[in-house]
């Protein structure tokens, strides 16, 4: 992210804490630095706030699937929707072993 920041292309070069960014260790460094100044957002918590989509899954009203997945890093299994899911008759959560956070890949593009 410092790279792109640093791009003369950037859009937003005075908005991104870039002393922040070098500092960064966690996730949630990197959000507070780069992703929260680009939202307007104060901190790593509002973003998550704003983020989360799971108190909206409840005024679902068309089929939809929800793929997660348990050795996700960022979103713990312990935060699956699954009494959410249990209770819509709209909605069928698929809960893998394996993905990560964006996952299913395999090799250079490909989607498992």
């Amino acid at each position: 992210l410092r790279h792109l920041s640093e791009h003369p292309d950037f859009a937003w070069p005075d908005t991104v804490d870039r002393a922040g960014l070098e500092r960064a260790i966690r996730i949630r460094d990197m959000e507070d630095a780069f992703v929260c100044p680009l939202l307007g957002l104060p901190e790593h918590t509002a973003y998550w706030a704003a983020a989360d989509t799971w108190p909206s899954l409840r005024r679902i009203r068309a089929p939809t699937s929800i793929v997660v997945a348990s050795d996700d890093p960022i979103v713990s299994p312990s935060s699956h929707p699954l009494e959410i899911a249990v209770e819509s008759d709209h909605l069928l959560l698929i809960r893998t072993s394996v993905g990560g956070h964006v996952g299913w890949v395999e090799g250079a593009g490909r989607c498992l």
